[in-house]
C-alpha cells in the first residue's frame, strides 16, 4: 500500500494506480481514506462503471446505505447495471419532502456554488436589476400561448400548483404568479412580469416524480436569486445591461461594451423601473460590480446555470429522475449512458457532484442524509 501511495505522489496522477490504492485501502477496513481515493479517481474519470461499484460496494460494508444507492445510481446512467443493482435502486426513496420552510439559502448551499466568490458580483448585480427590466422587455405571457386569465390561484387543486407550493416554501417564495403552457419541448420558463411568473410545461407530468422536482426546483433557485434574466437575454444582451447598470457606480464603465449613448439609455430605463425599495441595493450591487476584476459574462453565465442544476440535484434527491428531465429540458444531443456522461461536462459535473464531500455536507444540513454509522 505504501508503495501504491508513493508511487501517486512521484507521477502525481494515475487512474490505475489510484484505483488499486483504494482497493488496497478497502481491504484494509480503511472505508474513509477507501472513498476518498475513488473520489479522486472519478473526478478525472467519471464514466468509469467498476469506480462507481467499488465506491457502492466501500459504504455498503460500513453501513451506509443512502450512500451505497447514490454511487450505484451512477453505475445504472452509465447503464452498467445488472439486473440485482436495478432492482436495488427501484428500493430508492428520495427525501425531498424533508426539506424545511426556508432552508434552501445560499449559506446552506453555499458548497454547491460553481466558484462562488469569481461569479458573486454579477449574481449579485443580475438580481439587484431583475425587476427594472420591464421598461427593456415588455413583458408578454402570449409567448408561451398563456394569459392573465389562466393563471392557477394560490393553494388551488392542481398538481403542478401543489408541487411548487412546496418546493416554494423551501426557497422561502412568495411573490410570484404560476402558470401551465403547453410549448412542445419549452421547459419552465420565468416571464418577467411585475409579479414574476413562472410558466410551467403541460408535459411536466411524463416525468418521473423526481425530474418534476428537478425542473420546478431549478426554476425557483433562478426565481428566487433574481438570476432569471440569464433566461430572456442574450449574452451580448447581458454583457450590456451589467455595463450599463455599473455605469450608475462608475460613469465611463463599458466603453469596450458599447456606445456611452445606448450604455446610459439602458441605465436610465434600468433605474425607471426599478421599484424605489430596490433602488439601494442595487447601488450597492452596481458598486461591487464595477470595482471587481472583470469576468467573461458568458462563462459566469454557465457557472450560474451549473449552480442551479446542482441545487435541483440535491432537492430532487435522485440521479436517475434528475437526468431524465435534464435530458427534456436541454439538447443533449440525442447521446445516453456512458456517451453521454464522458461527453457532456454538464452531466459529467453533476454525477461527481451528486457524490462527492461537499454534497454530502449539504445533505446534511438539510436532513437529506441520515447520520452515518461511518461519517463519510
Amino acid at each position: 500500500m505504501g508503495t501504491l501511495a508513493e508511487g501517486l505522489r512521484q507521477c502525481g496522477s494515475s487512474s490505475p494506480l489510484r484505483y488499486a490504492l483504494a482497493e488496497e485501502l478497502r481491504k484494509a477496513q480503511r472505508p474513509v481514506e477507501a472513498v476518498e481515493q475513488f473520489q479522486y479517481l472519478l473526478m478525472d474519470e467519471v464514466d468509469r462503471a467498476d469506480a462507481w461499484r467499488a465506491l457502492s460496494e466501500t459504504h455498503a460494508s460500513v453501513g451506509n446505505s443512502r450512500q451505497q444507492h447514490m454511487a450505484l445510481a451512477s453505475v445504472a446512467v452509465l447503464a452498467d447495471a445488472t439486473p440485482a443493482e436495478a432492482a436495488m435502486l427501484q428500493t430508492w426513496r428520495p427525501m425531498t419532502r424533508a426539506l424545511g420552510p426556508g432552508v434552501l439559502r445560499d449559506d446552506v448551499l453555499a458548497e454547491l456554488f460553481v466558484a462562488r466568490g469569481q461569479q458573486a458580483p454579477m449574481y449579485g448585480l443580475i438580481g439587484a436589476l431583475a425587476e427594472g427590466l420591464g421598461r427593456l422587455r415588455v413583458p408578454d405571457l402570449s409567448r408561451y400561448g398563456v394569459s392573465g386569465r389562466d393563471k392557477l390561484a394560490a393553494r388551488a387543486e392542481h398538481p403542478v400548483r401543489s408541487l411548487v407550493d412546496r418546493l416554494a416554501l423551501s426557497y422561502g417564495l412568495e411573490e410570484f404568479d404560476l402558470y401551465v403552457h403547453h410549448v412542445v419541448d419549452l421547459p419552465a420558463v420565468i416571464e418577467n412580469t411585475p409579479r414574476p411568473s413562472l410558466i410551467v410545461p403541460n408535459w411536466i407530468s411524463e416525468l418521473p416524480p423526481a425530474g418534476q422536482v428537478f425542473m420546478i426546483s431549478h426554476a425557483l433557485f433562478m426565481l428566487s436569486r433574481g438570476l432569471y434574466p440569464i433566461g430572456l437575454f442574450s449574452i451580448r444582451e447581458l454583457e450590456e445591461l451589467l455595463a450599463a447598470s455599473a455605469r450608475n457606480a462608475v460613469p465611463t464603465y463599458g466603453q469596450r461594451v458599447a456606445s456611452s449613448e445606448v450604455l446610459d439609455e439602458k441605465l436610465r430605463l434600468i433605474l425607471k423601473g426599478l421599484p424605489r425599495r430596490k433602488r439601494r441595493g442595487f447601488e450597492a450591487a452596481a458598486e461591487t460590480y464595477a470595482r471587481a476584476r472583470p469576468l467573461d459574462v458568458n462563462t459566469a453565465v454557465q457557472w450560474c446555470k451549473q449552480t442551479a442544476r446542482r441545487v435541483a440535484l440535491l432537492t430532487a434527491d435522485d440521479l436517475g429522475g434528475s437526468l431524465a428531465a435534464l435530458v427534456r429540458m436541454e439538447d443533449v444531443g440525442g447521446l445516453s449512458g456512458r456517451e453521454l456522461v464522458a461527453t457532456n461536462p454538464v452531466v459529467g459535473d453533476l454525477l461527481k457532484v451528486w457524490v462527492s464531500k461537499p454534497a454530502m455536507t449539504v445533505r446534511r444540513r438539510l436532513g437529506l442524509l441520515p447520520l452515518s454509522l461511518i461519517h463519510i
